[in-house]
């Protein structure tokens, strides 16, 4: 048996570590509140440990969704349970700024971490992507067609 390295323990130390960094992964709405603008998120890939064992993530709860807005508007439409999105998460905690909007030191030392998920609704799996695609105008329409708006 051989010993493992200097070189080959950190190197497996480094890898260890950088399987809990979260940046970004596919998601499914579970539940959308919009009165509080948060949701539930299955994330869409699951995780795979160094022996080969797969599991679930555990469902993401109080994601704040991203709403495109400005200006004094906001483009809002409705979110339903299996609509999919891009789970970002943050790089620090955001628990005190989505409580309260002020600029403030984070809560606590947690980098990347599952509960710091930002859903952003609209990506697209292929089975899933927009129906008619119309690269050439902009539309508001309905995915079975039925109500269209184009300009």
């Amino acid at each position: 048996m051989t010993l493992p390295t200097l070189e080959s323990a950190i190197e497996a130390s480094i890898d260890g570590r950088m399987k809990e960094v979260h940046t970004s992964m596919p998601g499914k709405i579970n539940s959308f509140d919009p009165a509080t603008q948060l949701c539930e998120v299955e994330l869409g890939i699951q995780r795979v440990f160094s022996n080969d064992r797969i599991v679930n993530f555990p469902p993401l709860i109080n994601v704040p969704v991203c709403i495109m807005r400005g200006g004094g508007f906001s483009n809002t439409f409705p979110i339903k349970a299996g609509n999919e999105c891009l789970v970002i998460f943050s790089e620090r905690s955001i628990d005190r700024w989505v409580a309260s909007g002020q600029n403030n030191p984070p809560i606590d030392k947690r980098n990347h971490d599952l509960s710091d998920a930002v859903a952003i609704v609209g990506l697209s799996s292929q089975p899933n992507k927009v129906p008619s695609y119309d690269n050439n105008n902009y539309q508001l329409k309905s995915d079975d067609g039925k109500v269209s708006i184009t300009m």
